[in-house]
């Protein structure tokens, strides 16, 4: 519910810049900074525990991302970004004798990316990415001393809409080939993702 009416307001706010945006830039290749955030949604996909001995499914959820880019040469853009998201099991799972349920656990990533940039406009670009970081678990439960190595791959389809305003859309997937603890191994996927957002 309080998914909903955070998409709820970013539209309604996205609606009122494009309403009263009327200045528009020469290109994409002008920009030599970005900032960018969209909400979207996670596919599902399996996450195998080792403690659970099999793999548990994670159904779809919401995911927030936003992104800082820097172009030191026009067709390449290096850059950090921070996901956030929270663990939607199809079930409840036990792990260490205690029962953990989906809104128990926050997921936190962070971490640096690389992206080249092809204009096919002025005014449009396709930017797929490379991105590698960590991964946090947290909650008051065992999960929250999971952890693991964050290999995320993304494409973004940027429209620019006015002089400051960029109208994205991407699709990407995230995947954990390494992590947990000492004890459990938690690994998974790619697990797809797609996203609308802005940026400036």
């Amino acid at each position: 519910m309080k998914f909903a009416k955070l998409l709820h307001f970013f539209l309604l706010c996205l609606s009122m810049i494009i309403i009263f945006s009327n200045t528009y830039a020469g290109s994409l290749e002008e920009k030599k900074h970005e900032f960018g955030i969209a909400p979207g949604f996670l596919l599902s996909g399996d996450v195998y525990i080792s403690l659970h001995g099999d793999n548990v499914t994670q159904k779809n959820n919401f995911l927030i991302r936003a992104y800082a880019d820097t172009y030191l040469i026009p067709q390449i853009a290096f850059g950090v970004y921070i996901n956030y998201t929270t663990l939607n099991l199809e079930e409840d799972l036990e792990v260490f004798g205690k029962e953990i349920k989906k809104s128990d656990t926050s997921i936190l990533g962070i971490g640096a990316s690389i992206k080249p940039r092809f204009i096919l406009s002025p005014k449009v670009a396709i930017k797929p990415g490379f991105n590698i970081g960590h991964r946090q678990f947290f909650g008051e439960n065992e999960f929250s001393k999971w952890k693991g190595l964050a290999l995320n791959g993304s494409c973004e389809i940027q429209y620019l809409f006015s002089e400051k305003l960029i109208i994205y859309e991407e699709t990407g997937f995230l995947t954990q080939p390494h992590g947990g603890n000492v004890d459990t191994d938690v690994t998974f996927g790619p697990i797809f993702y797609f996203i609308f957002g802005i940026a400036f």
